[in-house]
């Protein structure tokens, strides 16, 4: 009887308990659930689960498989069209800034210009040799002897240029400028085989640099530079070679001049100086120069004196002067002899200042 009663409590405390837990479930909601445990593949899938079955939810389907990685759809390009599609042209590469040469010091005791740079030493050996220097060669108060002297220049491949200026007195004169490559030796011997026996420079060096020199207005025939030997007309050379048949002689104030059918010659002299000989032959032989100039006016002119006192201007190639060896005279004087061809006497110029 005893076992009975006990059975019968045990099924009443059963009840209760389930009761309250069933009543807890509804007013409290469900406890969270812990995910199930990692089963094979689709063991529970489709099961509800105990809380489920206790509240008497149908859980949602689930699919049997998981979905696939579908990316998101990209825009395609159609190729369909009749139109190709225009070709890969790359834009412009950004331009970049030129830097900026900045200046190199000369270092302490370094001639000024010259500088460490590599790029500077480049360039001063690509530059010829001396440079390219301006020398003036003449200065005439004739426009037309300072013309020839150009075209002299111009015939013999050197750049000539003539630039005219007015004395105090107000007296053009024109002056002659010759434009020499090289070094200052090379383009003074060059002009010297010219005829040009002081050129003066005036640029491209600036360390001897001297300005121009003013024109003589008026001043004995001196040693001038080259002319240009202008073309001789045959008429007028058989005319001249016909006129100096026989051998003439035209009296002047500084010497003789003797023509005959090839050649007009004459001499010059100079005091000689036992300390400096060679100054005593190059005055000789300017003033040699100096004659012939005179002598071949009187030979064109036909004059038969040269005047004691005569203002002139005019030059004579020094490529047509042959001269004598100095001769030394009893006097103590030196004396050398200066000609020229008589079919040459067409490219002498000279001007009679009046």
């Amino acid at each position: 009887m005893k076992t009975i009663m006990l059975l019968v409590v045990l099924a009443v405390l059963l009840a209760g308990c389930s009761g309250r837990a069933a009543f807890e479930k509804e007013i409290l909601g469900a406890p969270p659930e812990s995910p199930p445990a990692a089963t094979a593949a689709g063991s529970n899938v489709g099961r509800p689960t105990p809380a489920e079955r206790d509240l008497g939810a149908t859980p949602p389907p689930v699919d049997s498989a998981p979905a696939a990685y579908a990316p998101s759809p990209q825009p395609s390009v159609s190729t369909t069209s009749g139109e190709p599609l225009p070709p890969y042209a790359p834009g412009p590469a950004p331009v970049q800034p030129a830097p900026v040469a900045q200046p190199v010091q000369a270092a302490p005791g370094q001639p000024a210009g010259q500088t460490h740079s590599p790029y500077a030493q480049g360039a001063q050996a690509a530059a010829p040799a001396g440079g390219l220097m301006t020398f003036q060669v003449g200065s005439f108060a004739h426009e037309a002897n300072a013309v020839s002297l150009r075209d002299m220049l111009a015939a013999r491949g050197h750049q000539g240029s003539i630039e005219q200026g007015q004395t105090p007195q107000g007296k053009a004169y024109y002056r002659v400028y010759a434009k020499m490559a090289g070094t200052e030796s090379e383009a003074k011997a060059a002009l010297a085989a010219l005829g040009v026996s002081d050129p003066t420079l005036v640029s491209g060096d600036p360390r001897r640099a001297a300005p121009p020199k003013a024109p003589a207005a008026s001043s004995p025939a001196a040693a001038a530079p080259g002319a240009a030997k202008a073309p001789v007309a045959p008429s007028s050379v058989q005319a001249s070679a016909a006129s100096a048949a026989t051998p003439t002689v035209i009296s002047g104030p500084t010497g003789q001049c003797r023509v005959d059918a090839e050649r007009i010659s004459t001499t010059g002299t100079s005091r000689a100086d036992a300390g400096e000989p060679l100054m005593a032959q190059k005055a000789a032989a300017q003033n040699a120069k100096r004659n012939l100039l005179l002598c071949v006016d009187a030979y064109k002119r036909k004059a038969e004196k040269i005047p004691a006192s005569i203002k002139m201007e005019g030059y004579l190639p020094e490529t047509l002067v042959t001269y004598s060896s100095p001769a030394y005279l009893a006097d103590g004087s030196v004396e050398v002899g200066a000609s020229m061809a008589v079919g040459d006497v067409d490219a002498v110029a000279f001007t009679r200042l009046e």
